[in-house]
């Protein structure tokens, strides 16, 4: 590979990498997006900036996509990571001879400001549900964040199964050896010891 080629291909790759590297809302979100922007500048700028264009709009690269596994850096299958995140209560479990914890990431999300990490009897996290107990703004705003998960989540093999209609939720679903199910809402909910009017809901079915 010549050194063109190459110096091509890794601006290339700094291009399609929007918000892959953080969830919408986090630090890691906002440090990608800043990145993207002076990357963008950079090709711009570039003496050769012309001669990648067109390679740009022919190019096509089909990656293939992961499962999701983790939310907020918390693996899902696996004990809660107290490096990643800290206990501060508890909450209302699923199920009998569960658990639940409130925990505070360390990687948090501005979208949201309550946690609630699910357990199964041997204490590793089977679900997540992320949620707001204060209104989020107008209905557009909250709208717009529900449209920057939707893309964050594009990046894994999720199969969207909302109706175009509907555009006050999102719900997610990937089939396989294990069975995952997330679902996002701008409607208020009140559910358990839950009451949201902005949540992510992660689940996980490890049986």
């Amino acid at each position: 590979m010549s050194l063109k080629i190459f110096v091509k291909s890794f601006l290339f790759i700094c291009l399609i990498l929007p918000s892959f590297a953080g969830e919408p809302g986090t630090s890691d979100d906002e440090q990608v997006n800043s990145k993207n922007e002076i990357t963008k500048k950079n090709v711009e700028n570039s003496n050769f900036s012309k001669k990648i264009e067109p390679i740009l709009k022919k190019t096509t690269i089909n990656l293939p996509k992961n499962p999701i596994s983790q939310l907020f850096n918390q693996t899902i299958g696996q004990k809660i990571n107290t490096k990643k995140a800290s206990i501060v209560g508890n909450c209302l479990p699923m199920k009998k001879l569960q658990f639940c914890k409130v925990v505070k990431p360390k990687k948090d999300s501005s979208h949201f400001n309550k946690y609630f990490y699910y357990l199964s009897s041997e204490n590793k996290v089977n679900a997540i549900v992320a949620f707001s107990n204060k209104r989020v703004g107008n209905i557009s705003i909250c709208r717009s964040m529900i449209e920057s998960w939707a893309r964050y989540f594009e990046n894994f093999d999720l199969l969207n199964t909302t109706s175009d209609s509907n555009k006050d939720q999102l719900f997610l679903e990937h089939t396989n050896i294990k069975k995952t199910e997330i679902s996002m809402s701008c409607q208020s909910e009140q559910f358990r010891d839950i009451n949201s009017f902005f949540s992510l809901k992660f689940f996980k079915d490890e049986s």
